[in-house]
């Protein structure tokens, strides 16, 4: 036995506003499904699709695109700022810096740490 399915419409009559409750066999369901499926997609404007699709797709590649290049520009900064903390840090081991080492070192590791994920953001972001 096939199922049944309850219809409160008569899809068969599209035009048709009168509702009546009607039993579909599952067959006769799927007829009509796929004749408005085939019918839908004779009427959408694939040329629109298509255009918003590409725009889209656009969109997306410059929002990546930028955010690629932030994450380079904080990662160069950081870069820089790390320089700078082991060019201090070659001050402290002459004496000629008034920071602790200590301080020093682990400023360095923070920086460090914060380069590491924002290289594993720049790699996921490609």
């Amino acid at each position: 036995m096939l199922p049944l399915y309850h219809c409160r419409s008569d899809l068969d009559k599209p035009k048709t506003v009168k509702c009546k409750p009607s039993v579909w066999s599952a067959r006769k369901l799927d007829e009509v499904v796929i004749r408005d499926a085939k019918e839908f997609l004779l009427t959408i404007d694939k040329e629109k699709l298509l255009y918003s699709y590409e725009n889209n797709l656009k969109e997306n590649l410059a929002d990546a695109n930028d955010r690629y290049k932030k994450i380079a520009r904080e990662a160069a900064q950081l870069e820089n700022e790390i320089a700078k903390l082991k060019e201090e840090v070659m001050k402290t081991l002459l004496g000629e810096s008034s920071f602790s080492q200590d301080l020093l070192s682990e400023m360095l590791r923070n920086k460090e740490a914060e380069l590491r994920i924002l290289a594993q953001k720049q790699e996921a972001s490609r």
